[in-house]
């Protein structure tokens, strides 16, 4: 396997002004990658009601992931992640934000999706490992 890990934080109700994320690790592993966005016009009361679908693919030069959304107006969100290679949008992805050596990414579906079953797709370098986790944005009413 490629020994990605890809985990999806969120932070309901958040105070005015700046919110750290700080990150503590034990041990030797210092293999780590992280990156961060601030969305507005998200329910605070059901962020993210459909439970989120991931997959990780240890070959080939892309990945689709898919997520039943429950909710009219939503958008997906997700997080994404390589061995190294460089990731770009596939079809209904937008690559937002791309941090470090192992291009930790924030990817979003650009726009608001409908019921039942959406997805995002990331394109990478072939013979890397990527993995990406998707949820859906349920919107503020």
């Amino acid at each position: 396997g490629s020994g990605l890990s890809l985990y999806l934080y969120f932070l309901r109700t958040p105070a005015t002004g700046a919110n750290n994320i700080v990150i503590t690790l034990s041990g030797s592993n210092t293999n780590l990658s992280c990156a961060n966005a601030s969305y507005t016009g998200v329910n605070q009361n059901t962020p993210f009601p459909d439970s989120s679908a991931q997959n990780a693919w240890s070959s080939g030069t892309s990945g689709t992931v898919n997520t039943t959304v429950v909710y009219t107006g939503c958008w997906l969100i997700g997080g994404a992640g390589t061995d190294g290679s460089p990731l770009s949008a596939g079809v209904g992805t937008s690559v937002n934000v791309q941090e470090g050596a192992l291009r930790t990414s924030i990817v979003d579906s650009d726009a608001i999706v409908g019921v039942g079953s959406q997805g995002m797709q990331i394109l990478f370098g072939s013979g890397y490992h990527a993995g990406l986790s998707i949820i859906s944005a349920n919107p503020a009413p």
